[in-house]
């Protein structure tokens, strides 16, 4: 048998980081492996996933690089985050078979990088993992391959597309009819409008819910609980959003459960942004984020805005939704209801599609092009 280990970002658990939990489930049950995690036991979260043969839970990353040495594994998976790369690059360094997935890079300039969180260590980090990677797994798409690339002067073939993918048992069907009064819903988790609005979205975020609802659009922000309950005890840094939750009718925060698809019953169309005015923009030009699985599962129609490039194109080449500008927001309600007649081809096209944007459908082990056999 064949033993998995998976590093999460810097020995971190992320309640909201569901590619790790769908990938464990499709790896343990198409390939049979073990799977093994290895976390800090602080300040994770904690897991009894009844898919890992176990869960190694230890107090600095020391111990994490100490136990991974001792272990004899067939591939080593560190998850990348932005803030984390660096771990990411030292497991590089130090173990063979290590492949890095990336989530999300990059959104700013190194000084804005440095300004914003204190430090740029990720930049060498990110290009030592660019340089020595034999394989580096991300939702960004070819286009953003081969722009790193030639920054980087590395072969574009070891960067891997690997979004989250949907999987069959969670899937679930549309129970909602078009209407003239439509219902938007973002899923996933929100930073604070207190950031700026030149790189952050939220600032867009408060435009968009206050231009759309004064047009009778009801928006709903579905939460996962654990961050809804972080933005509570950090109420002053979100205090735009609650404002809207408690004022406007046509807008509501709510609590999301993880990766239940039947939470998106009710709504009319999932979205990641909607109207766009900073450079956040760059950071998904050419990426397929995690929400796109959890809508195609939800069989709920998509709004993406065409400067999201990669997800428009899938969206247009599958009818699966609509790509729109910032044009359309002069009257967007009378935008959406041109497309009343395609809706439910909207929902019969992701019927198809999900079933081949779909881990069920994917053969890791030839994707990772590596020799594996022990």
């Amino acid at each position: 048998m064949k033993t998995l280990i998976i590093v999460p970002p810097n020995g971190i658990l992320k309640k909201q980081d569901f590619f790790i939990d769908r990938l464990v489930q499709f790896l343990f049950i198409k390939y049979k492996w073990k799977i093994i995690l290895i976390i800090l036991k602080e300040p994770s979260y904690m897991t009894t996933h009844k898919y890992f043969d176990k869960v190694l839970q230890v107090d600095t990353k020391d111990e994490i690089l100490s136990i991974i040495s001792k272990i004899d594994y067939t591939i080593l998976i560190s998850r990348g985050w932005m803030h984390a790369y660096a771990f990411s690059a030292e497991i590089l360094k130090n173990f063979p078979n290590a492949i890095i997935t990336l989530k999300d890079w990059n959104f700013s300039t190194r000084e804005e990088y440095k300004f914003l969180f204190g430090n740029d260590d990720d930049f060498k980090a990110i290009e030592y993992i660019f340089r020595y990677g034999k394989k580096i797994l991300s939702h960004y798409t070819e286009e953003q391959a081969v722009i790193w690339s030639k920054i980087y002067k590395v072969n574009v073939d070891k960067f891997i597309f690997l979004p989250e993918l949907t999987l069959y048992s969670n899937f679930n069907e549309k129970n909602t009819k078009f209407s003239n009064k439509l219902n938007l819903v973002y899923a996933g988790r929100i930073s604070s409008t207190v950031l700026p609005g030149e790189i952050f979205p939220n600032k867009s975020h408060i435009y968009s819910i206050k231009k759309l609802t004064s047009e009778s659009i009801t928006i709903s922000f579905l939460i996962p609980k654990k961050n809804l309950d972080e933005m509570k005890t950090k109420r002053e840094l979100f205090i735009d959003f609650f404002y809207e939750d408690r004022f406007n009718n046509n807008f509501a925060i709510l609590e999301g459960k993880d990766l239940d698809s039947k939470k998106l019953h009710g709504y009319h169309f999932g979205f990641f942004e909607l109207f766009i005015d900073s450079k956040n923009e760059m950071l998904y030009k050419y990426a397929v984020v995690s929400k796109f699985a959890f809508y195609l599962e939800g069989a709920l129609p998509i709004l993406v805005h065409e400067k999201f490039v990669s997800m428009a194109k899938i969206v247009r080449d599958n009818n699966i939704g609509i790509v729109f500008s910032n044009d359309n927001f002069k009257d967007f309600a009378s935008f959406l209801q041109m497309h009343k007649d395609q809706y439910e081809v909207f929902i019969e096209n992701i019927k198809n599609f999900r079933k081949v944007f779909s881990f069920n459908n994917c053969n890791f082990v030839e994707l990772l092009g590596l020799d594996i056999e022990k």
